[in-house]
């Protein structure tokens, strides 16, 4: 910098220093001190990690294993965030995850996660009985007993019609054990519930009484 007087004159010059500008501060990356993979449904994991003390990152890259294969791209956050929601991944399959720090210079350094399942990811287990009772001429209650640690996220209900295939009629989430279908024309009704695991799996109990419930 130079100071320039009325007269035209200038002052020697000074630096005023330099200023780093980046990011994180330019240095070596250094991985996150914590990560953690929650599944929240059945297609869904929330990947979130603890950043370390001046870990000079500029984002975070989110990477995921299926069924123990090699680790590809989910996803990238920019600093300051420190979670990310991977959604719609494929049923059945279990899922590690790792979070990358990447820094300006271009170092990566990388944090395995740790990974909870809901219900701990097992398989479904049927519901151990059903009934489906009319409540009026266009409503069918369909309740259930649930099996012990039968693994379920949700139950799927699905009925016949004057005995063709089953179809969908609703979902409910656990630990619900009931269902009222609403909105029912006359004829002679069947049904089945299904257990859904977080890992994909089900498992399906049929419905009484055995010749169906008339409306």
């Amino acid at each position: 910098m130079e100071a320039v007087a009325p007269s035209g004159a200038k002052s020697p010059a000074a630096s005023c220093g330099t200023i780093d500008l980046t990011v994180g501060g330019g240095g070596t990356a250094v991985a996150p001190a914590s990560c953690v993979a929650n599944q929240t449904a059945a297609r869904s994991y929330v990947v979130s990690w603890n950043r370390a003390p001046n870990d000079n990152a500029v984002d975070f890259i989110v990477r995921r294993s299926r069924d123990g294969g090699p680790f590809g791209w989910a996803g990238r956050v920019a600093v300051p965030g420190t979670s990310f929601t991977n959604s719609n991944v494929p049923l059945g399959s279990s899922y590690s995850y790792t979070v990358t720090a990447r820094a300006a210079d271009g170092s990566v350094a990388v944090t395995n996660c740790t990974t909870q399942v809901l219900n701990g990811g097992g398989p479904a287990v049927a519901p151990v009985s059903c009934s489906a009772t009319a409540l009026n001429g266009s409503t069918v209650r369909v309740g259930w007993v649930a099996a012990a640690n039968d693994q379920a996220q949700d139950y799927i209900i699905r009925r016949s019609r004057n005995g063709n295939g089953f179809s969908w009629a609703g979902r409910v989430s656990a630990p619900a054990t009931s269902f009222d279908n609403t909105g029912m024309g006359s004829g002679t009704y069947l049904y089945t519930v299904e257990a859904r695991g977080a890992d994909g799996s089900v498992a399906v109990t049929n419905c009484g009484p055995v010749g169906g419930v008339a409306l």
